[in-house]
């Protein structure tokens, strides 16, 4: 007879028994595999991709994550809201993407999912970028000018393309060292607390997030007390005179040049035809006597009137004569607009017109515009410096000290017309000036 323990016992070994048999006749099925891969896929293909980056560029968003393992592709999706909803732009097998298809100055929202086994897992964290135009250091600042008035100077340049800023510069020495005394995103400012009589000397640069622009070119003002820089003269040529005086306003003492006349509302040269040995045909005539500063502005209206031959209109800065000698500088402008020039009046002794050797062209700027009838004709000289413009746009910019280091400290603005001693012109000639202002700076 057994026990209940002998029984349990035996029932234990026959269970043990049977499932050892059991699985020594059955292995796992191929099914069984392959769920077992399945699941693992699933596993693999539902995990999120991880360190999703955007790097904005110029017209372009560079996209790069981290792998996931048994990943065939992977689907990139934008959007420009956050948060979706997302279009599909991509299906790479990389864990990168350029996304080209995009435009500058606006936001994208991009998120990444990965595809295993025809199955997708879910999307990736959001990120974002802004794509922008390529930024380079703007180019320099051209027609940089100077105008000085008491204890102050007003600076005024070219706007660079691409600048935010401009960066100005001061110095009492030419050439510098210079020292930044203003920075603005406009393209003038005035430079103040300054001290009369002292010469400052300028550049500007243009900056922004990419860096900045080399200096400009140099431009000087010297601040001078009110009442010198208030002296102006402005005249319509109302009255009719050979030569002009307009009360004796006007000077001309060389008589080895020819003179200015004023008839109808102009003012216009003497053009003797045929040529005379005795007159250089260089009318000329200048407002001496008034106290005009060194630094000075004059401005004329072209009148184009009859033309012929060979003929200039001229603006005169720091003009002074005497019986036998001229010296100051003359800005002159072909009628057909061939060439503008500015040159120099040295002063040397004249004993006729064929004596004029100390005539020295400092500059040119050739096949400019041709003025038109109304156009206005503007020089200045501000330091060293003098500014030709026509109609508004800057034609010459000339350090006049940079030739031999002679530079005249004094004088009185003018007008002059020439004839260039061709002799074709006609005596009937009217290329000159509707009027004519000048004042201090």
């Amino acid at each position: 007879m057994c026990t209940d323990r002998s029984v349990k016992t035996a029932m234990r070994g026959l269970v043990a028994t049977i499932f050892i048999a059991v699985l020594a006749g059955c292995g796992p099925s191929d099914d069984a595999q392959t769920l077992a891969s399945d699941d693992s896929v699933s596993v693999e293909a539902t995990s999120r991709p991880t360190n999703l980056a955007a790097t904005a560029g110029d017209s372009k968003v560079s996209l790069a994550w981290s792998s996931q393992r048994r990943a065939s592709s992977y689907n990139v999706r934008r959007s420009t809201t956050s948060g979706g909803p997302y279009t599909r732009i991509a299906n790479p097998t990389s864990t990168y993407y350029t996304d080209t298809s995009v435009s500058n100055d606006t936001t994208y929202f991009y998120v990444v999912s990965a595809i295993a086994s025809g199955r997708e897992g879910s999307n990736s964290s959001q990120v974002s970028a802004i794509p922008r135009a390529s930024i380079s250091t703007p180019s320099v600042p051209t027609n940089f000018l100077a105008t000085a008035a008491s204890t102050e100077a007003t600076l005024a340049w070219n706007a660079s393309s691409g600048a935010t800023t401009y960066n100005v510069k001061r110095s009492t020495v030419s050439g510098g060292p210079y020292e930044q005394v203003a920075s603005s995103s406009s393209t003038s400012v005035t430079d103040s607390a300054l001290t009369n009589g002292t010469t400052y000397y300028y550049v500007v640069s243009a900056a922004n997030s990419a860096g900045e622009s080399a200096n400009s070119a140099q431009v000087a003002a010297k601040p001078v007390a009110a009442s010198a820089a208030a002296v102006s003269y402005t005249t319509s040529f109302d009255a009719n005179e050979s030569p002009i005086s307009e009360g004796g306003k006007w000077k001309h003492n060389n008589p080895w040049f020819t003179n200015v006349i004023t008839s109808g509302g102009n003012a216009v040269g003497t053009y003797p035809n045929p040529q005379r040995a005795d007159k250089y045909e260089d009318s000329y005539a200048y407002l001496g006597g008034m106290g005009f500063p060194p630094n000075q502005y004059a401005s004329a209206h072209i009148h184009k009137g009859v033309t012929g031959g060979y003929l200039e209109v001229e603006l005169h800065l720091r003009v002074t004569d005497s019986a036998n000698s001229t010296q100051g500088y003359e800005c002159y402008l072909h009628q057909n607009g061939e060439y503008v020039s500015v040159a120099r009046w040295s002063g040397g002794p004249m004993s006729g017109p064929a004596s004029v050797s100390y005539f020295a062209s400092l500059a040119t700027a050739n096949n400019v515009a041709a003025p038109k009838d109304g156009d206005l004709f503007e020089a200045q000289i501000v330091g060293n410096i003098i500014t030709v413009k026509l109609a508004g746009a800057t034609l010459l910019t000339v350090d006049v000290s940079q030739y031999d280091g002679v530079v005249f400290a004094s004088g009185d603005p003018g007008i002059g017309f020439d004839a260039g001693g061709s002799g074709a012109e006609t005596a009937s000639s009217t290329f000159g000036f509707s009027d004519f202002s000048a004042r201090g700076l």
